[in-house]
């Protein structure tokens, strides 16, 4: 990628003298400026690809000027550059993705040469998994869904599903979600990716009601979804659009995503179940909530993480987690569900514990819903 414009806007002349030499380096085009009047007219007459971003400038701070990118509607890639504390340039850095700015990175003050050619060498080369590559991933139905089943204990009978994105990547292939997932909920990806994820579970139900088959899909859900007040209004339409109802689908948020910022989530939360959508706190155990949390939180389902549930046939600690989970949620009248159940003996000690329903290979492996499908019409007839 030999095309690469970058301009520096920083104060101190030495600082962007530097920054230029050290990108000229590399074979890129570089120019500095010290005033956000003079990177306003280089906008405007240079058009650059790459921006490296002083958060402060005398008289203009970064946060002003991350709004005016923003309002520009600017496709830079940015780097963000400040004395001030890493939490702070981290804030920014999530500020201006939220503004849907493309924040390739931050560097503090002062850096070591090797993070900063590090950086420019990162960002000037396109991630074969990034936001652009998903995107377009969305638009070319690279992405499809496998459904993993949620039984009853004991006996096994399925009563439902959890949706689980998969990317068939045009140039690398299978591609699971710990490649593409965190770097979707840092970019903003996750969420049209998540719109995408329920609208094809709701497909996929609606062609199940069809063929007489009545069931429910569980489908994750990013914190990065509970920014927007309009969700449960988005996700309600994409529902009812396929002639089916909020209440066949469980929308599963992991608890630390559920505790974080609490007032702003138990807001679009509380939307969610007014739309009677069901909430499941997902990786239960490993988060922070609290009693009194979870009891302000509008959640229907608890599940129990699966470092707890693989070893509660062999650890006293796990299997009084799991026997206090049991009695928090009926305590809190909240359905339960036990991840990551492998072997007929985890099973066994599950039932002596009192946990209702389980989910993990010992009761099927992710598969694609035309797998699913015939097994599902041969319990109906």
């Amino acid at each position: 990628m030999r095309d690469c414009r970058f301009l520096v806007l920083d104060d101190e002349p030495d600082i962007g003298a530097l920054l230029v030499a050290s990108i000229r380096a590399l074979n890129f085009e570089a120019r500095s400026v010290s005033t956000f009047e003079a990177f306003d007219r280089a906008l405007i007459d240079w058009r650059p690809t790459h921006i490296t971003l002083d958060l402060q400038m005398p008289g203009y701070d970064g946060v002003e000027t991350i709004r005016a990118l923003a309002e520009r509607g600017s496709d830079a890639r940015i780097v963000l550059i400040s004395g001030v504390d890493a939490k702070v340039l981290d804030m920014a850095a999530l500020l201006g993705r939220e503004r849907g700015l493309d924040i390739a990175g931050t560097l503090t003050k002062p850096w070591r040469m090797t993070s900063l050619n590090e950086l420019l060498d990162r960002i000037v080369h396109k991630n074969p998994l990034g936001a652009d590559a998903m995107a377009r991933g969305i638009e070319n139905d690279e992405f499809f869904l496998h459904l993993q089943p949620k039984v009853a204990l004991p006996g096994g009978r399925i009563t439902g599903f959890e949706a689980l994105v998969r990317w068939e990547h045009p140039q690398l292939g299978l591609q699971s979600p710990v490649n593409f997932i965190p770097l979707a909920e840092q970019t903003g990806v996750i969420e049209p990716l998540t719109r995408w994820v329920l609208g094809r579970a709701a497909d996929t139900l609606a062609d199940w009601k069809r063929e007489g088959v009545e069931t429910r899909i569980a489908v994750n859900v990013s914190a990065r979804n509970l920014m927007s007040l309009t969700v449960a209004d988005e996700f309600a339409q994409i529902v009812k659009a396929r002639g089916l109802e909020c209440s066949s689908f469980i929308l599963e948020l992991t608890e630390t995503a559920a505790v974080t910022n609490l007032v702003d989530a138990l807001d679009i939360l509380v939307r969610l179940r007014l739309k009677d959508f069901a909430l499941s706190i997902d990786d239960f155990g490993t988060g922070y909530s609290s009693l009194a949390q979870l009891q302000r939180l509008p959640f229907s389902e608890l599940k129990i993480d699966r470092s707890f549930v693989s070893v509660s046939a062999t650890s006293t600690e796990a299997a009084n987690t799991i026997r206090a989970t049991v009695e928090l949620a009926r305590r809190l009248q909240l359905d339960l569900v036990a991840e990551g159940v492998e072997t007929e003996t985890v099973e066994r000690t599950l039932i002596d514990l009192g946990v209702p329903h389980a989910q993990g290979y010992r009761y099927g492996r992710p598969e694609p819903a035309e797998v699913w499908g015939p097994r599902l019409r041969q319990r109906v007839e």
